[in-house]
């Protein structure tokens, strides 16, 4: 079973070669590395071209983001299955292996995408285990990514049947790209640890909270739209009151063109989407409540506006869903007396979220 993994990089020199080694070293003979560098100026190329020989294809010339980089990747993969790795991220050893192992298990190809668990570290941190969790775990993946994407591996059919990566989301791009497993497809979770995920201070997954937020409330306001949409009058009925509610906060976004929808071919109830809705919502808190430590304070203030507005409607509106996840009040009580500054201090001593 051949694997096609891409990575997208640019200027990460710092932390490029050792997601290089932990890929080309997994002694993964059917393995097909695809290296899409945005034109890096510091040192990078240097990096690549010493192991020029593990690639089967790379480029470096700017491109237009991170999507746009994946994407050109995904043009030149011809794996059976396929995953992107960022350049500041690794495989850990015998991933790939465990990966083919669990995709040739399904016969009938029922099986769209294969996802574990990572390990978060970085400077200042003690090292974390995360993977998807197994509450709510269809809600969740309708609220956002559930699982960690460097731990992810999918078919190749998922790009053949439902596109590539979307540009226009420039952070939730992932949680767009996998929406059409959960409304149409299987996947299946595995308890081993296929990655390490990196946080550092230059990384988008710390410096560019507020833009993830925006990202899943567009996302998911194209599920509400693929609802409403939808040829089957019972999902029309079921998002009628939630479309609503999250027009009502502010957070919902109408799609440019009618076409532009997901189809959907599982069945789901009410309780279920609206369950969904209150996962998008503690999602956005959690990115938004990040935000505030941010040093621009026109930043700092609308991100503490919208973490003000969606704890105070959690807790007013949603009791059931709050008790489950007490970490809302504890903000909402703290959002009535403290500012964001200060907020944002105490958030870098201790996180709450």
């Amino acid at each position: 079973m051949r694997i096609s993994i891409i990575t997208p990089s640019y200027n990460q020199a710092a932390y490029l070669e050792k997601t290089i080694q932990s890929i080309i070293s997994q002694g993964y003979d059917n393995l097909e590395y695809i290296l899409i560098d945005g034109g890096s100026n510091d040192g990078s190329l240097e990096i690549i071209k010493k192991y020029d020989a593990h690639f089967s294809f790379w480029i470096s010339e700017k491109d237009e983001g991170q999507s746009h980089a994946i994407n050109k990747g995904f043009e030149k993969a011809t794996g059976d299955i396929i995953t992107w790795i960022n350049s500041d991220d690794q495989l850990m050893p015998n991933a790939l292996h465990t990966i083919a192992a669990e995709f040739e298990k399904d016969i009938n190809k029922e099986i769209f995408v294969v996802h574990g668990k990572t390990i978060l570290f970085g400077e200042n941190m003690l090292d974390k285990e995360f993977g998807a969790s197994s509450t709510d775990f269809l809600e969740r993946s309708l609220a956002g990514l559930p699982f960690p994407q460097p731990s992810s591996f999918f078919r190749k059919e998922l790009i053949e049947k439902y596109g590539n990566l979307k540009k226009e989301f420039h952070f939730g791009m992932d949680y767009e790209f996998f929406v059409p497993v959960f409304l149409n497809e299987k996947s299946v979770y595995i308890d081993s640890i296929f990655s390490k995920y990196l946080y550092h201070t230059e990384s988008k997954s710390l410096t560019q909270q507020s833009g993830f937020a925006r990202d899943y409330a567009k996302v998911f306001s194209k599920i509400l739209s693929s609802f409403q949409n939808s040829q089957n009058t019972k999902n029309q009925e079921i998002v009628k009151n939630i479309l609503s509610k999250f027009k009502e906060l502010g957070f919902y976004t109408e799609n440019q063109s009618s076409d532009d929808i997901f189809e959907i071919t599982n069945s789901f109830t009410e309780t279920q989407l609206h369950l969904a809705f209150c996962y998008n919502l503690l999602n956005q808190l959690i990115f938004y409540y990040e935000a505030i430590e941010t040093k621009d304070k026109k930043e700092q203030a609308q991100s503490w506006k919208q973490v003000k507005k969606i704890t105070s409607y959690l807790v007013k509106n949603e009791p059931d869903f709050v008790a489950k996840n007490p970490e809302i009040k504890q903000v909402y009580q703290r959002s009535k007396f403290l500012n964001p500054t200060l907020m944002g201090l105490l958030r870098k001593m201790k996180k709450v979220i």
